[in-house]
């Protein structure tokens, strides 16, 4: 009697305890699904990025000396970094890298995905996509042949003060779809007109966040930052959608693909003229070669000179280059 009194007594014990084991299993499968269900949601979300910038960066065929522009949709509230880094030994053009931050994380984390490219030039400032549409433009860089595309990024409203007609027009051409991105493009004649909370270039001594002086090739020169930037060409565009650091870098990588370039010119042209077509160029390209010798330090005007005379003669030479 007392034996089967004790093992009625355990068996209360024994229910809580095989309660407590089968709580545990509920709760460990819980977390696994759990934590499962949380990876999954992070590989689907870098996997929707990494498609996304894939998107961004693919090329657009800017044959047009104009250039295209276009709408890319991200994360609403997405935020965006470019970087460069250009090899001062000049073993590599360098490289673009392009990060996001999507919403839900926080700046102290950094940013979650990236892309970098080593044959892309992005030039843009750091941008939150408040509706998660980015506004890209693509154009080509020439001097005087194709070195590269340009490719802008723009997150922002901007007010272009006394811009000269032809930069104004391609703008205007270019912005078409800006509202599209919800943004906004200005072209008034003075500071004063301009919208707040927007993006100030100007070709005036006016306080503005970028200032440019010149007309091809000039000066650029950002908000805080001492520095005046050599710009050629589609660089000036560049240049208004870009911050001190990444047009910099980026300008001396373009620079160094410049020069490689013409070195490969200068050796088609010769293996042209010992084949017995012409193509008058020799010397031209030797010309411009020497221009980027120091690429810290370029006579800009010199070489664009240069750049235009050897598209003249490559224009009317038996034998062309390009």
């Amino acid at each position: 009697m007392m034996n089967k009194k004790a093992k009625k007594a355990q068996m209360p014990a024994f229910a809580w305890v095989f309660s407590l084991i089968i709580g545990a299993f509920i709760l460990f499968f819980a977390f696994f699904f759990v934590g499962r269900l949380s990876q999954t949601s992070q590989q689907y979300g870098q996997a929707v990025y990494t498609t996304s910038l894939d998107t961004l960066l693919e090329p657009f065929t800017s044959s047009l000396a104009s250039g295209q522009s276009d709408i890319i949709k991200l994360q609403k509230g997405t935020q965006l970094k470019a970087e460069c880094y250009y090899d001062m030994k000049g073993r590599s053009f360098g490289k673009s890298i392009l990060k996001a931050r999507p919403p839900s994380m926080t700046k102290s984390q950094g940013y979650s995905f990236d892309k970098l490219v080593y044959d892309k030039y992005i030039f843009s400032r750091e941008l939150k996509l408040g509706n998660g549409k980015l506004f890209v433009i693509s154009m080509p860089f020439e001097m005087p042949f194709r070195i590269a595309d340009l490719t802008m990024l723009i997150g922002d409203n901007y007010c272009f003060v006394s811009l000269p007609y032809k930069y104004n027009q391609t703008l205007w051409e270019l912005s078409e779809n800006v509202s599209n991105a919800g943004l906004k493009f200005q072209f008034p004649n003075s500071v004063d007109k301009c919208d707040d909370n927007t993006m100030k270039v100007c070709w005036t001594n006016d306080d503005c966040d970028v200032k440019i002086k010149g007309d091809n090739p000039g000066t650029v020169k950002f908000r805080h930052d001492a520095n005046a930037y050599p710009w050629i060409g589609n660089m000036v565009y560049a240049a208004m959608f870009s911050d001190a650091d990444v047009y910099n870098c980026s300008f001396k990588r373009l620079m160094l693909k410049a020069k490689t370039l013409t070195g490969l010119y200068k050796k088609q042209a010769a293996l042209l003229g010992s084949k017995g077509c012409v193509t008058g160029l020799d010397s031209s390209l030797e010309e411009l070669d020497g221009d980027l010798d120091n690429i810290s330090n370029l006579d800009m005007p010199k070489l664009w000179t240069d750049a235009q005379a050897i598209d003249a003669q490559n224009r009317y030479a038996s034998c062309k280059l390009y």
